[in-house]
């Protein structure tokens, strides 16, 4: 029989400090990732390639760049009167943002803009946003197949790529239509 040990057990006290110890590491590790370069202290930055190959984490995991263009569908009523149909996250329709189903409309309009050829879009980067969408409504109609499994976008769809970026000194004019990048005229299929 061996003899018993003479270490004394660990207290309470040491396994809070070694468990606050350990989540420090951890938090640190984290906000070199998630803190802006110029933020962070020159001895923390070396660590950050390191720290990202085990901890790949940062903004975009949360949220796309405030400032990088949107995809925006509008439904073409009668008149030839567009109605924005791409929702906001926070909505009473989709849960508050709880339900993935303002997500999937998103995704859905990213693949109906990838099928578009890139000599289908009318560059608007010079017209206003009124302009543009008067001009790609002139356009001819392209046709676009909409594969997904429960399509929301369906029949005369204008498709726009739309910058939040300040356009015009006008704030009342830049707040209730944002700079239109790129549009196209489509006529959406729902293939399913």
């Amino acid at each position: 029989m061996a003899p018993p040990s003479t270490k004394p057990p660990l207290t309470s006290t040491q396994g809070f400090c070694f468990t606050a110890f350990l989540i420090l590491v951890v938090l640190l590790a984290s906000l070199t990732q998630l803190l802006p370069a110029r933020a962070i202290p020159g001895w923390l930055r070396q660590g950050r390639s390191s720290v990202a190959a085990v901890w790949p984490q940062g903004w975009s995991f949360f949220a796309d760049e405030p400032s990088a263009n949107t995809e925006v569908a509008f439904a073409v009523g009668d008149g030839d009167q567009p109605i924005a149909v791409t929702r906001l996250q926070l909505d009473r329709r989709t849960a508050w943002g709880l339900s993935h189903s303002g997500y999937s409309g998103y995704v859905e309009l990213g693949n109906l803009t990838d099928l578009v050829a890139t000599s289908d879009w009318l560059d608007c980067t010079d017209l206003s946003p009124t302009a543009c969408t008067a001009a790609v409504l002139r356009t001819a109609l392209v046709h676009i197949p909409n594969r997904t499994a429960h399509p929301t976008l369906c029949g005369h769809v204008l498709i726009t790529v739309q910058s939040p970026e300040r356009w015009t000194a006008d704030t009342q004019q830049w707040q209730s239509s944002w700079k239109i990048i790129r549009a196209v005229n489509g006529e959406v299929t729902c293939v399913n």
